[in-house]
Protein backbone atom coordinates (compact mmCIF):
# COMPACT_ATOMS: atom_id res chain seq x y z
CA UNK A 1 0.00 0.00 0.00
CA UNK A 2 1.58 3.12 -0.88
CA UNK A 3 2.09 5.77 1.79
CA UNK A 4 1.19 9.36 1.78
CA UNK A 5 4.89 10.63 1.16
CA UNK A 6 5.26 8.39 -1.83
CA UNK A 7 1.12 9.34 -3.11
CA UNK A 8 2.51 13.07 -2.99
CA UNK A 9 5.25 12.44 -4.94
CA UNK A 10 3.87 10.73 -7.91
CA UNK A 11 0.97 13.89 -7.95
CA UNK A 12 4.44 16.31 -8.31
CA UNK A 13 5.87 13.95 -10.71
CA UNK A 14 2.48 13.82 -12.77
CA UNK A 15 1.50 17.59 -12.83
CA UNK A 16 5.64 18.38 -13.83
CA UNK A 17 5.22 15.92 -16.66
CA UNK A 18 1.93 17.61 -17.35
CA UNK A 19 3.51 21.06 -17.56
CA UNK A 20 6.13 20.11 -19.58
CA UNK A 21 3.54 18.62 -22.23
CA UNK A 22 1.48 21.72 -22.52
CA UNK A 23 4.20 23.90 -22.96
CA UNK A 24 4.81 23.95 -26.38
CA UNK A 25 0.95 23.98 -27.04
CA UNK A 26 0.88 27.16 -25.37
CA UNK A 27 3.90 28.44 -27.98
CA UNK A 28 1.89 26.48 -30.87
CA UNK A 29 -0.77 29.33 -31.02
CA UNK A 30 0.90 31.76 -33.19
CA UNK A 31 3.80 29.53 -34.06
CA UNK A 32 7.71 30.46 -33.31
CA UNK A 33 9.82 31.90 -36.33
CA UNK A 34 12.06 29.71 -37.51
CA UNK A 35 15.15 32.10 -36.19
CA UNK A 36 14.06 32.31 -32.52
CA UNK A 37 12.45 28.96 -32.41
CA UNK A 38 13.65 26.44 -29.86
CA UNK A 39 15.17 22.62 -30.07
CA UNK A 40 12.29 21.25 -29.30
CA UNK A 41 9.67 23.24 -30.72
CA UNK A 42 12.06 22.43 -34.29
CA UNK A 43 11.89 18.70 -33.71
CA UNK A 44 8.17 18.57 -32.95
CA UNK A 45 7.71 20.87 -35.68
CA UNK A 46 9.63 18.59 -38.38
CA UNK A 47 7.93 15.31 -37.04
CA UNK A 48 4.84 16.72 -37.84
CA UNK A 49 6.05 18.72 -41.40
CA UNK A 50 7.56 14.85 -41.88
CA UNK A 51 4.22 13.28 -41.56
CA UNK A 52 2.60 15.52 -43.81
CA UNK A 53 5.34 14.64 -47.03
CA UNK A 54 4.32 11.20 -46.12
CA UNK A 55 0.73 11.03 -45.87
CA UNK A 56 0.84 13.51 -49.28
CA UNK A 57 2.79 10.82 -50.75
CA UNK A 58 0.29 8.18 -50.48
CA UNK A 59 -2.25 11.11 -51.52
CA UNK A 60 -4.03 11.53 -48.69
CA UNK A 61 -3.95 15.16 -48.81
CA UNK A 62 -6.09 15.95 -46.20
CA UNK A 63 -4.51 14.52 -43.30
CA UNK A 64 -1.36 16.02 -44.98
CA UNK A 65 -2.48 19.29 -44.90
CA UNK A 66 -3.85 18.93 -40.91
CA UNK A 67 -0.31 17.71 -40.13
CA UNK A 68 1.12 20.97 -42.42
CA UNK A 69 -1.29 23.62 -40.51
CA UNK A 70 0.24 21.66 -36.75
CA UNK A 71 4.11 21.89 -37.58
CA UNK A 72 3.33 25.01 -38.52
CA UNK A 73 1.67 26.07 -35.51
CA UNK A 74 4.36 24.94 -33.62
CA UNK A 75 7.18 26.47 -36.01
CA UNK A 76 6.29 29.49 -38.97
CA UNK A 77 8.41 28.41 -41.45
CA UNK A 78 8.16 29.56 -44.96
CA UNK A 79 8.69 25.76 -46.01
CA UNK A 80 6.07 24.71 -44.22
CA UNK A 81 3.55 27.20 -45.30
CA UNK A 82 4.41 26.54 -48.69
CA UNK A 83 3.56 23.05 -48.19
CA UNK A 84 -0.02 23.73 -47.24
CA UNK A 85 -0.53 25.68 -50.31
CA UNK A 86 0.28 22.88 -52.39
CA UNK A 87 -1.79 20.60 -50.51
CA UNK A 88 -4.86 23.15 -50.70
CA UNK A 89 -4.56 22.38 -54.54
CA UNK A 90 -4.34 19.00 -54.11
CA UNK A 91 -7.72 19.24 -52.46
CA UNK A 92 -9.49 21.83 -54.81
CA UNK A 93 -9.08 24.83 -52.98
CA UNK A 94 -7.62 26.74 -55.46
CA UNK A 95 -8.84 30.29 -53.75
CA UNK A 96 -7.06 29.68 -50.73
CA UNK A 97 -4.21 28.38 -51.55
CA UNK A 98 -3.26 31.69 -54.28
CA UNK A 99 -3.86 33.14 -50.53
CA UNK A 100 -1.23 31.00 -49.22
CA UNK A 101 1.06 31.19 -51.62
CA UNK A 102 1.21 35.07 -51.08
CA UNK A 103 1.85 35.02 -47.29
CA UNK A 104 4.44 32.57 -48.13
CA UNK A 105 6.72 35.05 -50.42
CA UNK A 106 5.93 37.59 -47.96
CA UNK A 107 7.14 35.38 -44.86
CA UNK A 108 9.83 33.74 -47.33
CA UNK A 109 11.22 37.43 -48.11
CA UNK A 110 11.44 38.60 -44.35
CA UNK A 111 13.28 35.32 -43.76
CA UNK A 112 15.61 35.27 -46.51
CA UNK A 113 18.08 38.20 -44.84
CA UNK A 114 18.48 35.49 -42.29
CA UNK A 115 18.72 32.34 -44.19
CA UNK A 116 19.02 32.37 -47.93
CA UNK A 117 17.27 29.42 -48.25
CA UNK A 118 14.28 30.86 -48.17
CA UNK A 119 14.84 32.80 -50.96
CA UNK A 120 14.12 29.62 -53.11
CA UNK A 121 11.07 28.65 -50.93
CA UNK A 122 9.99 32.57 -52.19
CA UNK A 123 10.79 32.02 -55.94
CA UNK A 124 8.85 28.81 -56.04
CA UNK A 125 5.62 30.24 -54.39
CA UNK A 126 6.20 32.79 -56.67
CA UNK A 127 5.49 30.45 -59.66
CA UNK A 128 3.03 28.41 -58.02
CA UNK A 129 0.72 31.37 -57.68
CA UNK A 130 1.24 32.88 -61.14
CA UNK A 131 0.43 29.11 -62.50
CA UNK A 132 -2.95 29.25 -60.55
CA UNK A 133 -3.53 32.86 -61.73
CA UNK A 134 -5.54 31.54 -65.03
CA UNK A 135 -7.55 29.28 -63.27
CA UNK A 136 -9.24 32.18 -60.81
CA UNK A 137 -11.56 35.13 -60.74
CA UNK A 138 -10.93 38.35 -59.39
CA UNK A 139 -12.82 40.47 -56.85
CA UNK A 140 -12.09 43.92 -56.74
CA UNK A 141 -14.52 44.26 -53.28
CA UNK A 142 -15.18 47.71 -51.81
CA UNK A 143 -17.21 47.90 -48.84
CA UNK A 144 -18.32 51.63 -47.32
CA UNK A 145 -18.66 51.62 -43.50
CA UNK A 146 -16.31 48.92 -42.96
CA UNK A 147 -14.62 49.77 -39.55
CA UNK A 148 -16.09 47.59 -37.54
CA UNK A 149 -17.78 45.31 -40.13
CA UNK A 150 -17.19 41.47 -41.32
CA UNK A 151 -16.88 40.54 -44.95
CA UNK A 152 -16.61 37.67 -45.90
CA UNK A 153 -16.71 35.67 -49.41
CA UNK A 154 -17.84 32.49 -49.68
CA UNK A 155 -16.57 30.71 -46.92
CA UNK A 156 -13.51 33.13 -46.46
CA UNK A 157 -13.24 35.78 -44.06
CA UNK A 158 -11.49 38.76 -45.75
CA UNK A 159 -8.97 40.86 -43.91
CA UNK A 160 -9.76 44.77 -44.26
CA UNK A 161 -5.76 44.94 -45.78
CA UNK A 162 -7.50 42.94 -48.53
CA UNK A 163 -10.16 44.65 -49.52
CA UNK A 164 -10.02 47.14 -52.39
CA UNK A 165 -7.10 44.14 -53.72
CA UNK A 166 -7.82 41.35 -56.05
CA UNK A 167 -9.48 38.48 -53.91
CA UNK A 168 -9.32 34.99 -55.44
CA UNK A 169 -12.16 33.46 -55.98
CA UNK A 170 -13.42 29.83 -57.52
CA UNK A 171 -15.62 30.68 -60.81
CA UNK A 172 -19.18 30.28 -60.67
CA UNK A 173 -21.33 32.02 -58.03
CA UNK A 174 -19.71 34.09 -55.02
CA UNK A 175 -21.45 35.53 -52.86
CA UNK A 176 -20.28 38.51 -50.37
CA UNK A 177 -21.97 38.86 -46.62
CA UNK A 178 -21.29 41.62 -44.56
CA UNK A 179 -21.60 41.52 -40.61
CA UNK A 180 -21.87 43.90 -38.31
CA UNK A 181 -22.36 43.19 -34.50
CA UNK A 182 -22.43 39.19 -35.53
CA UNK A 183 -25.88 40.22 -37.66
CA UNK A 184 -25.83 40.03 -41.04
CA UNK A 185 -26.25 43.43 -42.77
CA UNK A 186 -25.46 42.72 -46.39
CA UNK A 187 -25.47 40.22 -48.81
CA UNK A 188 -24.72 40.34 -52.41
CA UNK A 189 -24.15 37.75 -55.20
CA UNK A 190 -21.79 37.76 -58.23
CA UNK A 191 -21.62 35.19 -61.47
CA UNK A 192 -18.15 35.25 -62.66
CA UNK A 193 -15.70 33.48 -65.19
CA UNK A 194 -12.21 31.90 -65.48
CA UNK A 195 -10.29 35.25 -65.77
CA UNK A 196 -12.65 38.00 -64.43
CA UNK A 197 -12.13 40.79 -62.39
CA UNK A 198 -14.98 42.36 -61.27
CA UNK A 199 -15.63 45.34 -59.25
CA UNK A 200 -18.33 45.12 -56.21
CA UNK A 201 -19.05 48.07 -53.69
CA UNK A 202 -21.32 47.40 -50.71
CA UNK A 203 -22.48 49.44 -47.77
CA UNK A 204 -22.15 47.63 -44.76
CA UNK A 205 -25.19 50.19 -43.41
CA UNK A 206 -27.49 49.92 -46.53
CA UNK A 207 -30.75 50.08 -44.46
CA UNK A 208 -29.34 53.50 -42.54
CA UNK A 209 -32.11 56.14 -42.77
CA UNK A 210 -31.54 59.77 -42.69
CA UNK A 211 -32.58 60.93 -39.22
CA UNK A 212 -35.57 63.50 -39.73
CA UNK A 213 -35.33 66.65 -38.59
CA UNK A 214 -36.82 67.65 -34.68
CA UNK A 215 -40.43 69.22 -35.89
CA UNK A 216 -40.55 72.82 -34.17
CA UNK A 217 -44.00 73.73 -33.41
CA UNK A 218 -44.97 77.08 -34.33
CA UNK A 219 -48.30 79.19 -33.43
CA UNK A 220 -50.87 77.53 -35.91
CA UNK A 221 -51.18 80.64 -38.90
CA UNK A 222 -55.10 82.18 -39.85
CA UNK A 223 -56.12 83.13 -42.54
CA UNK A 224 -59.03 85.63 -42.06
CA UNK A 225 -61.71 85.28 -44.77
CA UNK A 226 -64.69 87.22 -45.45
CA UNK A 227 -67.82 85.95 -44.19
CA UNK A 228 -70.28 87.16 -46.69
CA UNK A 229 -71.61 84.92 -48.97
CA UNK A 230 -69.27 85.73 -51.72
CA UNK A 231 -66.70 85.66 -49.96
CA UNK A 232 -66.94 82.40 -48.33
CA UNK A 233 -67.88 81.18 -51.46
CA UNK A 234 -64.61 82.25 -53.23
CA UNK A 235 -62.94 80.48 -50.39
CA UNK A 236 -64.72 77.51 -50.89
CA UNK A 237 -63.84 77.19 -54.75
CA UNK A 238 -60.60 78.09 -53.85
CA UNK A 239 -59.93 75.26 -51.05
CA UNK A 240 -62.27 72.82 -53.27
CA UNK A 241 -59.68 73.83 -56.06
CA UNK A 242 -56.50 73.31 -53.96
CA UNK A 243 -58.10 69.55 -52.79
CA UNK A 244 -58.48 68.46 -56.46
CA UNK A 245 -54.81 69.54 -57.44
CA UNK A 246 -54.05 67.62 -54.07
CA UNK A 247 -55.93 64.38 -55.02
CA UNK A 248 -54.47 64.80 -58.89
CA UNK A 249 -50.92 64.62 -57.38
CA UNK A 250 -51.53 61.73 -55.22
CA UNK A 251 -52.89 59.70 -58.52
CA UNK A 252 -50.15 60.58 -60.62
CA UNK A 253 -47.17 60.14 -58.44
CA UNK A 254 -48.78 57.18 -56.68
CA UNK A 255 -49.03 55.42 -59.94
CA UNK A 256 -45.32 56.25 -60.90
CA UNK A 257 -44.00 54.98 -57.53
CA UNK A 258 -46.14 51.58 -58.20
CA UNK A 259 -44.04 51.80 -61.77
CA UNK A 260 -40.97 52.13 -60.55
CA UNK A 261 -41.65 49.62 -57.45
CA UNK A 262 -42.53 46.83 -59.88
CA UNK A 263 -39.31 47.87 -62.16
CA UNK A 264 -37.36 47.09 -58.60
CA UNK A 265 -38.86 44.14 -57.48
CA UNK A 266 -38.18 42.65 -60.76
CA UNK A 267 -34.32 44.08 -61.32
CA UNK A 268 -33.72 42.70 -57.83
CA UNK A 269 -35.59 39.62 -57.93
CA UNK A 270 -37.04 40.49 -54.44
CA UNK A 271 -33.74 40.87 -52.53
CA UNK A 272 -31.45 43.54 -51.88
CA UNK A 273 -30.75 45.55 -54.83
CA UNK A 274 -27.11 46.40 -56.84
CA UNK A 275 -25.58 49.70 -56.05
CA UNK A 276 -26.80 51.00 -59.39
CA UNK A 277 -30.25 51.03 -58.49
CA UNK A 278 -29.75 53.31 -55.55
CA UNK A 279 -31.05 56.14 -58.03
CA UNK A 280 -34.08 54.41 -58.78
CA UNK A 281 -34.92 53.59 -54.96
CA UNK A 282 -34.08 57.90 -54.19
CA UNK A 283 -36.67 58.36 -56.98
CA UNK A 284 -39.54 56.00 -55.75
CA UNK A 285 -39.03 57.15 -52.24
CA UNK A 286 -39.46 60.55 -53.67
CA UNK A 287 -42.56 60.11 -55.38
CA UNK A 288 -44.29 58.08 -52.58
CA UNK A 289 -43.71 61.23 -50.54
CA UNK A 290 -45.07 63.67 -52.89
CA UNK A 291 -48.01 61.16 -53.24
CA UNK A 292 -48.59 61.08 -49.44
CA UNK A 293 -48.52 65.11 -49.11
CA UNK A 294 -51.09 65.72 -51.90
CA UNK A 295 -53.35 62.79 -50.64
CA UNK A 296 -53.80 65.04 -47.45
CA UNK A 297 -53.57 68.50 -49.20
CA UNK A 298 -56.60 67.09 -51.75
CA UNK A 299 -58.74 65.80 -47.97
CA UNK A 300 -58.09 68.94 -46.20
CA UNK A 301 -58.69 71.15 -49.19
CA UNK A 302 -62.06 69.62 -49.60
CA UNK A 303 -63.08 69.07 -46.65
CA UNK A 304 -62.39 72.89 -45.76
CA UNK A 305 -63.83 74.13 -49.07
CA UNK A 306 -67.27 72.14 -47.70
CA UNK A 307 -67.05 74.04 -44.61
CA UNK A 308 -67.36 77.29 -46.75
CA UNK A 309 -70.04 76.41 -48.77
CA UNK A 310 -72.13 75.42 -46.53
CA UNK A 311 -71.07 78.73 -44.65
CA UNK A 312 -71.23 80.69 -47.42
CA UNK A 313 -75.20 79.69 -48.00
CA UNK A 314 -77.78 82.90 -48.25
CA UNK A 315 -78.91 83.79 -44.73
CA UNK A 316 -81.95 86.38 -43.60
CA UNK A 317 -79.57 88.59 -41.79
CA UNK A 318 -76.27 90.23 -42.69
CA UNK A 319 -73.12 88.78 -42.68
CA UNK A 320 -71.20 91.34 -40.57
CA UNK A 321 -69.37 88.71 -38.81
CA UNK A 322 -66.03 87.55 -39.68
CA UNK A 323 -64.56 83.85 -39.43
CA UNK A 324 -61.14 82.24 -39.80
CA UNK A 325 -59.80 78.94 -41.63
CA UNK A 326 -57.77 77.51 -39.40
CA UNK A 327 -55.32 75.01 -40.62
CA UNK A 328 -53.23 72.10 -38.22
CA UNK A 329 -51.76 69.01 -37.94
CA UNK A 330 -54.34 66.78 -37.99
CA UNK A 331 -57.30 69.90 -37.86
CA UNK A 332 -59.21 71.47 -40.63
CA UNK A 333 -62.06 73.92 -39.63
CA UNK A 334 -63.18 77.18 -39.49
CA UNK A 335 -62.76 79.60 -36.31
CA UNK A 336 -64.46 82.63 -35.06
CA UNK A 337 -67.53 84.09 -34.14
CA UNK A 338 -70.81 84.39 -36.00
Amino acid sequence: MPTRRGTLRTWIVFGWVACVALMPRAAAATGAEPATATHGQKNEAQRKFDKGRSLSAAKRYPEALAEFRASYEIVASPNTHFSIGRALVAVGQLADAYVEFGKTVTEAHAAAPKDKRYQQTADAAEVEQRELRPKLAFLALSVEHADRATVKVGDREIDATALGGDIPVTPGTVTVVVSSGGAEVARQSVAVSTGDRKTIVIDALPNREPVPAPVEMHEVPTVTVDRSPRGLRTAAYVAGGVGVVGLATFAVFGALEKSTYNDLQSACNGGPCPPEKADDISTGRSRQTIANVGLVAGIAGLAAGAVLFVLGAPTKSPASARASLVVAPGFVGVGGSL
